[in-house]
């Protein structure tokens, strides 16, 4: 039978890669694993295997591929770094203390969240010293209200509550970095969109944190929850008018003849996309404004609402693909206005959150 020692990575058939931190004997050890924490083994029933010497230095902590891949994908926060989850409650409740009075009822109900590190066990350990956690969400898998709790041997403690959507439009995004906030359990992705770059809250970072590196593509599910939400109207800009470029005449000269002589032209903003960083909110804060593709009546929290699909950018150097986004529209942040509807233009701020789908790009 093989010998382990204290901090050797090791195999496990179902819980994937962990460090042993306890060793009884030759037949009982004990490894911490990334996301089934720790785990006492008895290997005549429960054997284990190591990683090849090839994959040592990428996956082994205190490899140089190791250490390079932390160093290059995770930012860590320091403890002066200010975020705060209380302004998500506002589309669903005046105050959050009339749904976090009620926590105590609501985590005894509550699920264990799903992620895809439960069907693919983790490619590398994630180090040691790092916090073990994991999400209970209640009533639904799908929305609802979102905790994130601390594992420890004595306790499980709360570390944040908040509302969360998950059923969101799927996008193939290349990640850029990880903040990594202080409690080491929540974090947001920046990646590459379409021709810019977002940042969004990860619903599921405890559970898939060890999948990410910089520079690798995924696919992330994106939802927002709008704070502010109204019709937008059609306003006509002033703006300037290509035919007056000599160029522009040459390239388009169809185009160029329908245009007026005049150095500007009245601009529709109907039917126009966009997606903006809000300065001095966080970073997964946008406003937005864009065309209405689809509306689904939902109620998420007791808040009766609308799942709108808008499209919020658009890619003018890959065919002016459309970038749509999901927006949970409550009607406490919608008031008075009919329904939205298809074809119609939606403007307002949101918070971005999503979660990892699928590891790769997808055809």
């Amino acid at each position: 039978m093989a010998k382990y020692v204290l901090g050797e990575l090791v195999v496990h058939q179902k819980f994937g890669l962990g460090t042993v931190v306890e060793v009884e004997s030759e037949e009982i050890i004990t490894a911490k694993f990334a996301n089934a924490g720790r785990k006492r083994l008895n290997l005549n029933v429960a054997p284990l295997s190591r990683p090849t010497e090839e994959m040592n230095d990428a996956l082994q902590p205190g490899g140089k591929k190791y250490q390079k891949w932390l160093d290059e994908t995770f930012i860590f926060e320091g403890e002066d770094a200010e975020h705060s989850l209380g302004s998500h409650w506002s589309p669903f409740f005046d105050e959050a203390t009339d749904i976090l009075g009620r926590l105590p009822e609501i985590l005894s109900k509550a699920l264990v969240q799903v992620a895809y590190t439960d069907n693919h066990p983790l490619i590398r350990p994630i180090p040691i010293d790092w916090p073990i956690g994991f999400n209970l969400v209640w009533p639904l898998r799908v929305n609802g209200l979102s905790t994130v709790l601390h594992a420890t041997k004595e306790s499980n403690q709360i570390v944040s509550v908040y509302p969360f959507d998950c059923e969101g439009t799927q996008h193939q995004l290349i990640l850029n970095k990880v903040h990594v906030w202080k409690s080491g359990l929540e974090a947001q992705i920046e990646c590459d969109f379409g021709p810019i770059s977002i940042a969004f809250f990860d619903n599921l970072y405890v559970a898939n944190r060890g999948w990410y590196e910089s520079g690798n593509t995924y696919q992330f599910l994106l939802s927002g929850i709008a704070y502010h939400c109204r019709p937008a109207e059609d306003q006509v800009l002033q703006a300037w008018n290509p035919k007056q470029s000599e160029q522009f005449r040459k390239l388009a000269p169809e185009w160029a003849a329908t245009l007026p002589d005049t150095d500007t032209m009245p601009v529709h903003t109907k039917g126009m996309a966009a997606f903006l960083p809000i300065d001095e909110w966080d970073r997964d804060d946008y406003s937005f404004r864009g065309p209405i593709k689809s509306v689904k009546e939902i109620e998420i929290l007791n808040q009766k609402g609308w799942k709108v699909r808008v499209t919020v950018l658009r890619d003018t150097d890959n065919g002016d693909k459309d970038f749509d986004l999901d927006i949970v529209v409550t009607e406490k942040v919608w008031g008075n206005s009919p329904p939205p509807q298809v074809g119609e233009d939606m403007e307002g701020t949101l918070w971005l959150q999503g979660y990892l789908w699928w590891v790769g790009e997808m055809s």
